[in-house]
């Protein structure tokens, strides 16, 4: 069975898919937004709840992210970074990947990831432990860290 080199018309559909899955992923984020604005994963039990939280009453790195959000879409940054400060750190880094994913795809720019190399890999994973590790630490300033409304 030989291989045919894609015609334009084939390159043309294949494009057209790209983007349909481009814009549906873009809405579903948006829509996503639109409920975190309206309610509040503090108030709401429509977002769920962190198991390990739950069960150990231990905050992982990812605790408090869904309320810095909230708090970020409505213009508090202060509250934003009190929940989760980490998250608010890596939201520029995931939307440069992002933006550098979709344009390599594409062939328009190959820019560098910063997820290139197995050593970033387990910067990344040192960093998400050493930080769940000092927001659980039960003195200031790592108190500071966890989850809190200000």
């Amino acid at each position: 069975m030989a291989f045919d080199a894609p015609t334009p018309d084939r390159r043309l559909r294949h494009g057209w898919r790209e983007r349909a899955a481009l814009l549906t992923g873009m809405g579903l984020a948006i829509c996503g937004l639109l409920v975190l604005h309206r309610f509040n994963p503090a108030e709401t039990p429509i977002f769920g709840f962190c198991l390990l939280h739950r069960v150990t009453g231990l905050h992982c790195p990812g605790c408090g992210a869904l309320r810095a959000t909230y708090a970020l879409l409505h213009g508090n940054l202060a509250q934003a970074l009190a929940y989760n400060v980490l998250w608010l750190a890596a939201i520029p880094w995931l939307a440069y990947e992002t933006v550098r994913f979709r344009l390599a795809q594409s062939g328009r720019w190959k820019g560098p990831s910063l997820l290139a190399s197995p050593r970033s890999t387990w910067v990344l994973l040192a960093v998400l432990l050493l930080f769940g590790v000092l927001r659980n630490l039960p003195w200031p300033p790592f108190t500071w860290l966890a989850p809190h409304p200000i």
